[in-house]
């Protein structure tokens, strides 16, 4: 921090203890340091005007008599003329009360008007009060009480023109500087009223400036030289004298003149550096990464403007700026949002494709859909075979536990949001429930404040709905809306796949159940009719005896394995050992392996042998027709009748009786002739 930041900080301290008044006490203070700038114009006096003592001491006392005049009505001029600026500052650092009648805008504006207009009103009224109330003056009370001559009185009246400049033009200076932070306090924060014209603008203050130190030196020498050429026509003067004198009286003119034009110059300088090096530093900061920095008003010339203008732009790019991030903050939030729902979708839609039972599926998705949405209850109502009514088959919350322990159902089309969305197939969101009239206000759930239901449809068919309620208001977007129509399209799907499961189980199951029946009933009758089983051993193959003999127990060297075909066993498989080794898992699991293709082979020769023997028949069933039909002669035929039915199979004797037809009296009584 340099210099320049260290007294600025300083001043800004300073106001926010003294409020308003510190404008009165800098206008003090700045009166307190003009005396140093009336230098040059007394010494020019002195040594042009030839005063003696008494002279001397009456102009003194003159001046100092009527500058005293001066400075008790420059602080009342400057209560005037910061009347607002003053108020605002107190409100501002002093949390005084402003009148009632006094609006808060209409103040912002007259005292920023005022604070800005405050050095150049100053300038012009110090250097009113400097010129008609303290050189004329004294320059009369000179020439009226101290008797001088007219030509003294002139070089009086310029030493005071030359001073009254200097203090205006260094007073000037000093206050606009010195008001800095007064400016930064009440600059308006509606930009319109930030842009306002300023009389006291940098080209002319630097001609007044640079005019004053020409024309001063200028003045101040030909006048003085002037003068001593009038001493050296006097009869009788010392030229060398006077030579030596005006010399001297030079070196010190232009000594005090150097010395106050540098002065003069580096706060002019500063004047116009100052806040340029303020831009440059706002502009570096925002550009490295502090953009709450903003440009202090370190004049009131057109560099205020600009110091404005910056300051605007740069709220402008910091405005830009904050809304960018809070854009990409809520796009991110949003996504992130998107992002949980769209995972939450998917697990919901991925367990409940897992689920085959139907209950399980509903019990697990409504669990699922308010834990993962936070809602504060899910529930999943079912439509009945007639349509009439849907009633609640899954609910996650507490109270709609109870609700499915009381069989709660509503009525389609009349009852609640749920029996709305059944009727009319759409969606139906209820952001406050207590303003729709759909709402069925229940017991169990006594915190909702908002319902959104949403149909489950299987090809345009409500099958139900998903009915989600929240305990704050509105928390449904349009987003969430179409994320969960979505869901319960995914979850209606899952229900219908469920119910074709079922469905498919049952006839699975119906199917096995009369297949197995025909594979007893089958094999029953078959083994009736054949050899139930055969024997190998060291001696050979043969049949078996007794059933009995096929069906031993286990022991350590002899299993049975049975043979089943579609969960009927159609006999077993005994293994015996030679000697006494136990049969180990290897084993029995590779006799079940040939058990269970022997029962296919079987299945297969028994499937094979059936085809065969209906197609025998079929083809007896055809030569019987044939040969019944080249004949018309009723004995011929009954004799190729016989004939045929003795070549079937297992037919041993074969009769043909025909007689008369039975009368009809046997089988309903004879009609009344009567």
């Amino acid at each position: 921090m340099n210099i320049a930041d260290t007294n600025r900080t300083r001043n800004e301290r300073r106001l926010a203890r003294w409020g308003g008044s510190y404008i009165l006490r800098m206008q003090s203070l700045t009166q307190l340091i003009s005396f140093g700038a009336a230098v040059v114009g007394i010494v020019y006096i002195l040594a042009a005007a030839n005063l003696n003592a008494n002279q001397t001491l009456l102009l003194f006392v003159s001046v100092f008599f009527f500058v005293g005049l001066v400075n008790a009505l420059l602080p009342a001029f400057t209560a005037m003329a910061s009347v607002h600026a003053r108020r605002r500052l107190d409100a501002i650092f002093k949390n005084k009360p402003l009148p009632p009648e006094m609006d808060e805008t209409e103040l912002q504006v007259r005292a920023w008007q005022e604070v800005i207009g405050l050095p150049g009103n100053y300038a012009i009224a110090e250097l009113f009060t400097a010129y008609i109330l303290v050189v004329i003056p004294a320059v009369l009370a000179m020439r009226w009480a101290g008797g001088v001559t007219v030509n003294q009185a002139i070089h009086i009246a310029i030493g005071g023109l030359l001073s009254g400049t200097g203090v205006v033009v260094r007073n000037t200076l000093f206050l606009d500087h010195m008001l800095s932070p007064v400016r930064s306090a009440l600059l308006p924060a509606d930009p319109r009223q930030q842009m306002i014209e300023t009389r006291f603008r940098a080209a002319p203050r630097m001609m007044i400036v640079i005019g004053s130190l020409i024309v001063t030196t200028i003045v101040m020498l030909g006048l003085l030289g002037y003068q001593k050429l009038l001493n050296a026509a006097q009869p009788g003067a010392d030229i060398a004298q006077l030579t030596a004198r005006f010399g001297n009286e030079a070196i010190l003119i232009g000594l005090l003149t150097l010395i106050g034009g540098m002065a003069l110059a580096r706060q002019l300088s500063q004047a116009v550096s100052r806040p340029v090096d303020e831009l440059t530093r706002t502009m570096d900061a925002f550009q490295g990464g502090d953009h709450s920095l903003r440009a202090a008003i370190l004049s009131s010339d057109e560099t205020a403007q600009l110091t404005i203008r910056l300051n605007q732009m740069l709220d402008e790019l910091q405005k830009a700026r904050t809304g960018l991030e809070r854009q990409v903050e809520d796009r991110t939030a949003e996504l992130t949002h998107r992002t949980l729902q769209l995972q939450a979708s998917t697990q919901v839609a991925r367990e409940a494709a897992a689920f085959q039972d139907v209950n399980t599926l509903l019990a697990r998705t409504v669990d699922l859909v308010a834990q993962r949405f936070n809602f504060y209850h899910a529930g999943i109502f079912l439509l009945d075979e007639n349509g009439d009514y849907v009633t609640l088959h899954a609910a996650s919350s507490e109270g709609g536990k109870k609700m499915l322990k009381h069989g709660h159902r509503l009525t389609v089309g009349q009852q609640g949001i749920v029996g709305a969305v059944a009727y009319e197939n759409r969606v139906r969101v209820a952001t406050d429930v207590n303003a729709d009239p759909s709402f069925f206000k229940n017991p169990d759930l006594p915190l909702t404040l908002s319902e959104a239901a949403f149909p489950l449809t299987i090809r345009g068919e409500v099958i139900g709905v998903l009915d989600i309620q929240s305990s704050s208001p509105g928390p449904f977007s349009q987003s969430d809306i179409e994320l969960l129509q979505s869901l319960a399209d995914q979850i209606a799907l899952a229900i219908q796949n469920a119910r074709l499961i079922a469905e498919a189980r049952d006839a699975l199951h119906r199917l096995e159940t009369v297949s197995a029946e025909g594979v007893r009933r089958a094999w029953g009758e078959r083994g009736s009719q054949r050899k139930q089983g055969y024997r190998y051993t060291p001696t050979g193959l043969g049949p078996l005896a007794q059933p009995a003999e096929a069906a031993p127990t286990d022991s350590h060297n002899r299993i049975n394995i049975p043979i089943s075909l579609r969960g009927q066993r159609i006999g077993s498989i005994a293994l015996n050992r030679k000697d006494d080794t136990i049969w180990n898992e290897a084993d029995r699991s590779l006799a079940i392996e040939v058990a269970n293709q022997i029962g296919l082979a079987l299945e297969n020769a028994r499937l094979l042998d059936d085809a065969q023997r209906r197609a025998a028949q079929e083809q007896t069933i055809s030569e019987l027709a044939s040969s019944l039909s080249r004949t018309l002669d009723p004995d011929a035929l009954l004799q190729t009748a016989v004939k045929e039915l003795h070549r079937l199979p297992n037919v041993e004797e074969v009769s043909v009786f025909i007689g008369p037809p039975e009368s009809p009296s046997s089988e309903e009584p004879a009609p009344d002739k009567g």
